[in-house]
């Protein structure tokens, strides 16, 4: 719909009304702006880009840009946004927009309806940019958009990647006193202590980290290398000590090493502000033209991320589980270390052209029998892989109790052999009998799938699996499943990790459909992201359970097929192990 310059230009009047009012500043100075909105607390003026038309997003995007900063004039105060430390303003940012959009909620009800939209639309966008890699390797930033939103009340949309979820364990109990803070700078004293607790774990993963190349070092070299090796590295330490050695020399060591750290934290929080998110993302939904036959294209803004509970009786089902496929968790244990303690081990290759030197075969060379009288050692490799394991939660998953002992089988195994891992499962929110028709597709349709997803987390990578094993029992069938975007979000999150292989293992039935009757799109689009995530060096392995229609789809060399728990053996036992330790088989 097509609306007038004035009657655009009255809503901006109206709002700037309301922004005087807020703010409790008569002289408040409105302006506009390219990209985005910002209050310069000492002019007193608030900068905000044009509105892009009436509609309902339109509005509530402009009340949000409005309110908010109308509220940083009301009561921000002091220079911290000259603050050269960008982390540091980052986290004093989240804590300070918190802040002030409590104290306009618990005054104005108006206000607190405006918030809690912003929040809601902040948290779908920015699961999105986070599920589709567009925000990759932020994990500061994540963290602060997850805690601001978690403790405004609203509820976040996305799983917290690895490190993200290790900022948020130290940091959550002292972002949420920011409730008590009654001005600036009560914000910046708790900013500082966040700030000082998440250096200190940056240097405590730094320091594991190199610990752990370094000890890699050590075990790749051979016997001569090693010597050479730590002969130059006493010279390094000799030379380092000397360097470190007066008072003037170890404050510059000292100073170097926390500007490295300090430069690695600006990195991590190098994400979009969360305005700026809301404005690129709603102008981009108001803007876009139909999709193409070619392209596929999902609204996620109201795929809800459910951490799945315990209670004492899934405690006692899952002892029942366990218990009725001990035998075959024991024995596909027993192959998996086996082979782990095989590669492990340093071989030794006999009857080389070159190498060192091997007494025992000089009698063939006395005898002109053989030439190759030499051996090579080669070293053992350790098991560097991490797993993240999906399941269909679509209604056609009639056999959900064998999927269960199948995942207790592949999660006790794995837990082991120390092999982190995660689970999640995913549905539809609807049936195409009851989806809502706003969430109904047709040819003119802009998106291939409007049907909400519900990503149901039932083991993070931060979990402990002896603890939380007892959830995997809630695994239920129910609605529709859009596959390619579940293999998605798990490349996603892996592609977080630091291990060198990256695994997902795909529990399925076959076609996918989201109940949109356009199952055709998206076959080819879970073709299309099972090709792209192995490019991108990610593994991708379809499980099906008294079916091999995913084989179609996953490729007939990535899929295991099972005909039911019970026919569970030494053959799958060695397949599984086969794409554990990538080939690397005993048998």
């Amino acid at each position: 719909m097509e609306y007038q310059k004035h009657e655009v230009e009255e809503v901006e009047g109206a709002l700037k009304i309301i922004a005087s009012w807020l703010s409790k500043n008569k002289k408040l100075n409105i302006q506009p702006c390219q990209g985005t909105p910002y209050a310069d607390i000492d002019k007193g003026t608030i900068y905000i880009p044009p509105i892009n038309g009436l509609s309902s997003n339109d509005l509530w995007l402009a009340r949000a840009f409005f309110y908010h900063e109308a509220g940083h004039i009301l009561d921000t105060t002091g220079n911290y946004k000259s603050f050269s430390n960008k982390t540091l303003f980052d986290i004093l940012n989240s804590l300070e927009d918190y802040r002030i959009e409590k104290k306009l909620s618990d005054e104005h009800m108006g206000a607190r309806k405006v918030f809690e939209w912003s929040r809601n639309y902040f948290s779908a966008k920015i699961a999105e940019q986070i599920q589709t890699g567009e925000a990759k390797d932020v994990p500061i930033w994540e963290v602060l958009c997850y805690m601001n939103i978690k403790l405004g009340g609203g509820v976040p949309k996305w799983i917290l990647t690895s490190q993200a979820q290790n900022y948020f364990n130290i940091g959550w109990e002292t972002y949420q006193t920011v409730r008590n803070a009654k001005n600036t700078h009560d914000c910046e004293i708790i900013a500082k202590k966040l700030y000082d607790l998440f250096k200190q774990e940056k240097q405590n993963n730094s320091k594991k980290e190199s610990n752990k190349k370094e000890n890699q070092n050590q075990e790749n070299n051979t016997n001569t290398e090693k010597k050479e090796k730590n002969s130059s590295h006493k010279n390094n330490i000799s030379n380092e000590e000397e360097n470190c050695n007066t008072e003037e020399n170890q404050e510059k060591c000292n100073e170097s090493n926390e500007n490295s750290i300090e430069e690695e934290l600006d990195k991590e929080s190098n994400g979009k502000e969360l305005s700026k998110i809301l404005q690129e993302n709603l102008t981009k939904i108001i803007n876009e033209t139909s999709i193409t036959k070619n392209k596929y294209s999902s609204f996620r803004e109201n795929d809800e991320y459910i951490m799945v509970e315990q209670n004492s009786i899934q405690k006692e089902f899952y002892t029942k589980y366990r218990k009725n496929v001990s035998g075959e968790v024991n024995g596909m244990s027993m192959i998996l270390e086996q082979t782990l303690r095989s590669v492990a081990q340093s071989h030794k290759l006999p009857m080389m052209p070159r190498g060192k030197l091997d007494k025992r075969q000089l009698v063939n060379l006395s005898k002109n029998l053989s030439k190759n009288v030499f051996y090579k050692t080669e070293k053992g490799q350790k098991l560097d892989t991490v797993v993240s394991i999906i399941i269909d939660e679509s209604g056609s998953m009639k056999n959900m109790v064998d999927v269960i002992s199948l995942i207790t089988i592949i999660a006790e195994s794995l837990n082991n052999i120390h092999v982190p891992f995660e689970i999640f499962g995913s549905t539809t929110k609807y049936t195409h009998l009851h989806m809502p028709n706003n969430l109904k597709i047709n040819s003119n349709s802009k998106y291939n799938r409007m049907n909400p997803l519900q990503i149901r987390v039932y083991k993070t990578f931060n979990e402990n699996w002896n603890i939380v094993k007892s959830k995997i029992v809630n695994l239920s069938p129910n609605n529709h499943n859009a596959d390619g975007e579940i293999i998605e979000l798990a490349a996603m999150r892996l592609s977080t990790r630091k291990e060198s292989r990256k695994v997902i293992f795909s529990i399925c039935d076959g076609i996918p459909d989201a109940g949109h009757n356009n199952s055709d799109i998206m076959k080819e689009h879970l073709k299309n992201i099972c090709d792209k995530t192995r490019k991108n060096g990610i593994e991708v392995y379809g499980f099906g359970l008294n079916t091999n229609k995913p084989a179609l789809y996953y490729g007939s060399k990535f899929f295991v097929y099972l005909k039911d728990i019970k026919s569970i053996g030494v053959n799958f036992f060695k397949e599984f192990s086969k794409i554990i330790t990538k080939g690397k088989m005993i048998f």
